[in-house]
């Protein structure tokens, strides 16, 4: 059961109306801005407001009525008094808040309760992503955005537009090194998983510390030539994959430690770290690998590795991570 099991997932905003209807507001509180528990009354850590003070005629609107007014009140979404996180709307929408920069892991896991989805902390996606739990589309979450509760599009079109490597582009920097990564491959392949074990066990309890700081082309030339297999297995703790480097000091049972080595993965996460690092280089001074496309609502959700920026009506908005 989690965190938040008390919150009900709210689907129209009349269920936090009639929520108010019947519970009295927290004592001491402000008449204008009456403060409303979102779950269990003793949580008062999380809770609902609705915005009388927005109203016209405020002055006579009655704590305990204002849900009867023709003029329903935006209600806004709390937990702990840190900063708003969004608000509920009349035509069943919610906004997220325009000027959060980040949410913490409580938030996340206050509005993934009230919201009929999930609210997830993607990185690799460029922030934080909505998940609607009918229709499992994915949505990135950037600054004001609103929602329809129904299905979790949003209320105003929005451009995602990400960068990508351009494949004809890169084909050259691949294939300087990608005989390299075939002859490792076999090397390795005919090793055996537990002489890699040892190899690069002895490599981080002997002198791999030095060559940490090594640009990725200085450690690689040192091996191309003479030494494929060496070459993947100091990159390998370089890039420090599944980190390994903690695992060859502490880890004594290839068992443990192994299972996620096969060689063919062990080649595969080394070309993809050594790689992107070859292509960031050449990005840095310059050479253009990279291609833009447009992501709208719908869409398969783009990785943000190469960069992102999402726009509303022509203006960019900030996302929320």
């Amino acid at each position: 059961m989690g965190a938040f099991y008390d919150i009900k997932t709210v689907w129209e905003y009349s269920q936090l109306t009639d929520q108010a209807k019947n519970s009295k507001p927290y004592r001491n509180t402000n008449k204008l801005n009456p403060k409303y528990p979102l779950g269990k009354r003793r949580y008062s850590d999380r809770y609902f407001k609705p915005r009388i003070d927005l109203l016209e005629n405020v002055e006579d609107i009655n704590l305990e009525t204002w849900y009867n007014h023709y003029d329903k009140p935006p209600i806004e979404i709390y937990y702990t008094d840190r900063y708003m996180l969004g608000t509920f709307y009349s035509d069943n929408t919610f906004k997220f808040n325009p000027s959060a920069g980040c949410y913490g892991q409580g938030d996340n896991g206050v509005i993934s309760s009230v919201l009929p989805g999930w609210i997830v902390a993607r990185s690799n996606y460029g922030g934080l992503v909505f998940v609607h739990r009918q229709t499992k589309i994915s949505v990135p979450v950037y600054q004001g955005m609103r929602i329809r509760l129904c299905d979790g599009s949003p209320t105003e079109p929005f451009e995602l537009h990400a960068n990508t490597l351009d494949r004809k582009k890169t084909k050259a920097y691949r294939a300087v090194h990608d005989e390299m990564f075939k002859v490792a491959t076999a090397m390795l392949s005919a090793m055996g998983e537990e002489a890699i074990f040892n190899e690069m066990k002895q490599m981080v309890h002997g002198q791999v510390a030095p060559f940490m700081n090594y640009r990725h082309s200085e450690l690689s030339e040192a091996y191309d030539s003479n030494d494929p297999a060496g070459a993947v297995m100091w990159l390998a703790l370089r890039y420090n994959i599944k980190d390994c480097r903690s695992q060859y000091v502490y880890t004594s049972s290839i068992s443990r430690t192994m299972n996620s080595f096969k060689p063919k993965v062990l080649v595969r996460n080394v070309k993809d770290n050594f790689y992107n690092e070859v292509y960031k280089e050449a990005i840095g001074r310059g050479e253009s690998l990279l291609k833009s496309y447009v992501y709208r609502y719908g869409d398969k959700l783009p990785t943000a590795e190469w960069g992102q920026k999402i726009f509303v009506n022509g203006v960019e908005h900030k996302r929320i991570v």
